[in-house]
């Protein structure tokens, strides 16, 4: 598929943004060019959780700062404050720690842990700059989100609710592996027999694992639950070691937000989106009764879990007929100024998914590298019948994919496609903020 087919795609989005639980009264803008931040003398300090498992050591001197312990007025707060708001526990909350983390290069890193005063809110510290992980962690309350630390940075509300389950499993090439040390948070323990891991009493959301075998760390990002309808559904993750080092994008276990991981992460940007040429006036359709977060197009398997379901018809007739199922790697186009709008993905070996199915497809990468939107595509993809991993090599297009907008999988054919764990191969997932660009 060329560029002059491509320019002639018209994507509807379909948007299901289950946000309502977060409420941002201020501006988050992120604008950090360093991922890491900018820690200034904190360093890393040992944290009491009521939980159930054995905590990571830490023995260096704690320098953990209780400067909000005192309740001030609003005014005073010289650089901002961020706030913990609770619907039936509003004042059990109060003079509970705060754990401020960082993304370091084998996972996350506690720089601060901080004291809600009698409003529930701590000050910004002003030595903090770029992406940090905020988290309170109670038996009864726990909640976490990623904020861009900066200067008069305005208030920042947070719905605490009870902690979940984090649960999924190891494996090489279908084998779990035994008694991998497993790390989220400050919460330390090992694999059993099976692959199998279970972290309790953790914050609702996605979560950065360090995970340490056979002489290698690796991080993962690893979802505790999915929203389906409007219930909370665990996700049981599934790690695959033979994978290597990777950057997630899209597992589709939480496929009813309508987001990628990375978009559940940092709440930046990462629609997904479908089409058709239906769009230009032809007259091929995907498939299915719609619903709820086009639910038709998700379906569960027993080896994968959640995936992509793809069942299309073309129009043959159409000139320059294809079907379109894609997700953007930042915001779009129209959204506001937070957030970035590209990635250089260009670092990154391949792209590579999971699929099954009766059909081709091909991968098509839309990109603005030169100012104005341009399409890398790659060759068709004739599937099997059972579960295959295929990829796409960067070294040919490389210099083209500094500024990804979207990812798109083309269908130019009839097609029964089942789709899963689109992934970036060769790059940290702890790095991805470290690749996204405000504009050009």
């Amino acid at each position: 598929m060329g560029n002059t087919h491509s320019s002639k795609i018209c994507l509807s989005a379909v948007f299901v943004l289950l946000l309502a639980f977060l409420a941002a009264c201020g501006d988050d803008t992120s604008s950090a060019t360093d991922i890491y931040g900018s820690k200034g003398d904190h360093s890393r300090s040992s944290s009491s959780r009521s939980v159930k498992v054995s905590k990571a050591n830490d023995e260096e001197e704690d320098k953990s700062s209780s400067s909000s312990a005192e309740c001030v007025d609003d005014d005073e707060r010289e650089y901002g404050y961020i706030g913990f708001m609770n619907d039936a526990k509003f004042n059990e909350i109060e003079n509970k720690e705060v754990h401020i983390w960082a993304l370091a290069e084998d996972g996350l890193e506690l720089v601060k842990t901080d004291t809600l005063d009698c409003k529930n809110m701590i000050k910004i510290d002003s030595s903090l700059s770029g992406f940090y992980l905020v988290e309170m962690n109670l038996e009864y309350n726990a909640a976490m989100r990623w904020i861009d630390f900066k200067k008069d940075m305005k208030t920042q509300i947070y719905m605490a609710d009870y902690p979940v389950e984090l649960t999924g499993y190891i494996k090489e090439m279908g084998i779990g592996i035994n008694k991998a040390k497993i790390r989220v948070l400050d919460i330390e323990m090992e694999t059993q027999h099976d692959g199998y891991f279970s972290f309790e009493y953790v914050p609702d959301g996605v979560h950065y694992m360090t995970v340490e075998y056979d002489g290698e760390t690796r991080v993962y990002q690893v979802p505790t639950t999915t929203r389906i309808g409007y219930s909370d559904k665990p996700v049981v993750n599934q790690i695959h070691w033979e994978y290597g080092e990777y950057m997630m994008l899209d597992d589709f276990e939480d496929w009813s937000s309508g987001r990628t991981v990375p978009a559940n992460t940092f709440w930046l940007g990462g629609y997904r989106y479908f089409g058709t040429d239906a769009t230009n006036g032809g007259g091929s359709r995907f498939k299915g009764e719609g619903g709820f977060a086009d639910e038709d197009k998700f379906r569960y398997d027993d080896m994968m879990g959640y995936c992509l379901y793809l069942n299309v018809d073309i129009d043959e007739e159409t000139e320059n007929h294809y079907a379109v199922a894609g997700f953007t790697l930042g915001k779009g186009s129209t959204d506001n100024d937070e957030g970035f709008r590209y990635y250089d993905i260009s670092d990154a070996k391949s792209l590579s998914f999971d699929a099954k199915g009766s059909g081709s497809l091909s991968i098509q990468f839309k990109n603005n590298h030169s100012g104005s939107p341009d399409y890398v595509t790659s060759e068709i993809l004739e599937l099997d019948t059972a579960w295959s991993s295929y990829s796409y090599p960067f070294a040919p297009a490389r210099s083209m994919l500094t500024a990804v907008e979207a990812i798109n999988f083309i269908i130019e054919e009839d097609a029964e496609i089942f789709i899963d764990n689109v992934r970036l191969d060769g790059i940290k997932p702890t790095s991805w903020l470290s690749h996204g660009r405000q504009g050009l």
